[in-house]
């Protein structure tokens, strides 16, 4: 049976850029065509093989309350320091590879990206005076801006992966993962109307896009064990100032799976051409590292950090040529900069075609 068991470009990248900085999406690639959905297996496609997928990805966050909101933006005002919530981010990606050889895949992602009740106090601007009333009481106290839902077409990434190493029973892998994003996505988002009917355009990390070429390198690893299957991944992205001269911060993901076909034998099954484990279950960890976002050299103090999802996920080959997968992710540790809204769990989901 020819094909490619699994292909996986999630990211956030936005979703390319990672949930660490508490609402981006996670920025990762890879290939795994052995079992994992969010880890990049070290495995290529087979020369002149063709796959075309959709990767879904959700989180929900913990938002803060319209109280917390307006408590914090009072006490961090006087620092230049504002910060935001969000309910969810969902992030849909078009996925297309090609095995230029057995060891050389190219492909391309296109993401799509929404963000659900985005809410902020507005900025406090440095120069701006308070107005006060005849007692010195503020006349009017801060408001939560609804900023609405902003959405659109994310940054196209092409992505390669080269395994450089395998051993005659094919069951050890390595490959250099490598990915350039280019700056298509939508920037110019506006916010909902206020209630002066004004609408301004959304900050940098609200918009779908970035603005920003950035560059990932990384390395993977596949070991088959009989019906189980280890992979693991490192990836790191330097990223470039983009629009309005906003730096979102250099990223680093590293992943792990452990993968078991009830039935099947993984071993054999880590054949790119293979598609005979009916069931794949596999468990991951998936770690996210975003260092601070800056705004012309000034350091965003409330954006970045680590988050580490462990993620249970299943696989079902239902033909030849195609197959789904899901995986459920839920924080095990969450360690962010400032004040952030955190991730409360994070659903991803694939399905795939070959030919």
């Amino acid at each position: 049976m020819r094909i490619v068991a699994t292909a996986t470009l999630v990211s956030g990248i936005g979703l390319y850029g990672p949930s660490v900085s508490a609402d981006h999406g996670s920025i990762g690639f890879g290939l795994g065509t052995a079992a994992p959905i969010i880890t990049s297996s070290a495995i290529t496609l087979p020369a002149n093989k063709a796959l075309v997928g959709v990767t879904t990805q959700y989180t929900d966050y913990n938002e803060f309350s319209n109280s917390r909101l307006i408590s914090l933006s009072e006490r961090l005002r006087d620092e230049g320091r504002h910060v935001h919530s969000i309910e969810s981010l969902l992030t849909t990606s078009l996925v297309a590879a090609y095995g230029v050889t057995d060891n050389i895949t190219l492909g391309l992602r296109f993401p799509y990206v929404w963000r659900n009740n985005v809410r902020e106090v507005p900025h406090h601007h440095h120069g701006e005076e308070d107005h006060h009333d005849e007692e010195g009481a503020r006349e009017e106290a801060p408001q939560v801006q609804n900023l609405g839902d902003p959405n659109g077409i994310g940054d196209t990434t092409v992505f390669g992966q080269w395994r450089f190493f395998n051993t005659p029973d094919n069951l050890t892998h390595l490959a250099l993962l490598g990915a350039v994003k280019m700056p298509t996505g939508r920037t110019d988002r506006v916010a909902a109307r206020n209630e002066g009917g004004e609408r301004e355009i959304l900050d940098v990390h609200f918009q779908p896009g970035s603005g920003s070429w950035d560059g990932s390198l990384g390395l993977a690893f596949t070991q088959g064990l009989g019906d189980f299957s280890f992979d693991s991944n490192v990836l790191y992205t330097w990223v470039t100032k983009g629009d309005r001269q906003v730096d979102l911060g250099d990223v680093f993901t590293y992943n792990a799976a452990l993968s078991w076909s009830p039935g099947g034998t993984l071993g054999g099954g880590l054949q790119a051409s293979s598609n005979f484990n009916l069931w794949t279950l596999m468990v991951e960890l998936n770690g996210e590292w975003r260092d601070n976002q800056t705004e012309r050299g000034i350091k965003d103090l409330d954006e970045g950090g680590h988050v580490l999802y462990v993620s249970p996920g299943a696989r079902f080959a239902g033909g030849e040529n195609w197959n789904v997968a899901l995986s459920f992710g839920v924080p095990i540790v969450t360690d962010l900069n400032g004040h952030q809204v955190e991730p409360d769990y994070r659903i991803t989901s694939r399905i795939n075609v070959t030919f």
